[in-house]
């Protein structure tokens, strides 16, 4: 089918969009210098074996797939520093493709699209996770399309009879395969995707108590959480010994520090999309229109966005482990951007969410 010139229009800003966000990453990634934890990156993957490579990993209190990942990499015959930081560069500029599209696919706004590319592509801490040869670029990625796939599997068309419930109970494993796999990617690329589950644990709580329709049943949700579960074990025990070490993280850990400095920054941007659309609303005297499912969403969005910071502050506090440090809520980071550009889709008109943009 022939696309019409306005959807051109959009992809082509889009396009052009990633393009100077992935210029502005390239420059950064071939021009500054690798510093401690990268070091420790290039000493994990001179490893003869994958095998080594996942020991020495585990060492640094890492997880293995990054670090396979970059591995091949390697073996270009490119820049040093380059090839170090080519995976999560390449993560940084496909970030700054998926997300806007997934914002499009799902609230039906280029307006929103491009306000969400245009966020990605000029944060400076997206910029910085985009050209550090550490996992956190690829886990902001594999976030995308594990929430993509939750939410298909929470918000699919809801069957009118028996027979249609069987026949969506065996379709439902289409979308629980690769939402299990891709979890189990991102726990394997950095404990601290485990942030992502929590939220979504949590919306299933809240969705058995408010609207049960949407669960429908537990025996549903139970390939995926097998599949998770199992998948993890052979990792359980390089998970304790990591944990032994938790120790090591007091010196970076601090609560005050994420409190003041970070967490600010999440309330404004979330919070003034919410308020811009309160005023927009009490300003044209009517109701929100907004669909049930996407009001749904943008509650999960919330949740995803939130939690990391939760989990890393309670952690910290309750003397589980030291992880108050901003890096360790990076899988709730493209939440944000994700979230404005929802807002974005809520408005009537082009015209109104140009003026919001």
């Amino acid at each position: 089918m022939k696309l019409t010139r306005p959807p051109w229009i959009a992809i082509s800003a889009l396009a052009l969009i990633a393009a100077v966000g992935g210029w502005l990453r390239y420059e950064i990634a071939i021009q500054d210098m690798l510093w401690l934890d990268e070091l420790h990156t290039g000493w994990v993957v001179e490893a003869p074996t994958l095998t080594d490579i996942a020991a020495r990993a585990a060492d640094g209190n890492q997880t293995p797939v990054f670090f396979w990942i970059t591995y091949l990499l390697i073996q270009l015959p490119i820049q040093p520093e380059l090839s170090l930081r080519l995976g999560s560069l390449i993560a940084g500029i496909a970030l700054n493709v998926i997300a806007p599209l997934w914002v499009w696919r799902w609230s039906g706004s280029r307006i929103g699209a491009l306000l969400t590319a245009t966020l990605i592509a000029s944060d400076l801490n997206f910029i910085y996770y985009s050209t550090e040869a550490r996992p956190y670029a690829l886990i902001e990625l594999l976030s995308i399309f594990q929430f993509g796939f939750f939410c298909r599997l929470l918000w699919p068309s809801f069957p009118k009879s028996s027979s249609k419930e069987n026949a969506h109970s065996q379709s439902n494993l289409g979308h629980q395969i690769p939402f299990s796999i891709i979890s189990l990617v991102m726990i394997y690329t950095h404990l601290t995707s485990t942030w992502l589950l929590v939220a979504e644990a949590i919306t299933l709580a809240i969705c058995c108590f408010k609207t049960p329709p949407l669960v429908r049943q537990f025996r549903l949700w139970l390939p995926a959480a097998t599949v998770i579960f199992a998948g993890f074990l052979p990792f359980a025990t390089v998970t304790r010994n990591i944990y032994s070490r938790r120790s090591n993280w007091e010196s970076v850990s601090s609560v005050s520090t994420l409190l003041t400095n970070h967490l600010p920054g999440l309330f404004v941007t979330i919070f003034t999309p919410l308020l811009l659309l309160f005023i927009y609303f009490i300003f044209k005297k009517q109701q929100p229109q907004i669909a049930p499912r996407q009001r749904g969403q943008l509650s999960l969005i919330l949740l995803w966005a939130f939690v990391p910071f939760g989990c890393v502050i309670l952690a910290s506090l309750a003397g589980v482990a030291p992880l108050a440090m901003h890096r360790y809520t990076l899988i709730g980071a493209v939440a944000i951007p994700i979230f404005a550009g929802y807002c974005a889709g809520c408005f009537h008109s082009t015209l109104e969410r140009i003026t919001f943009f």
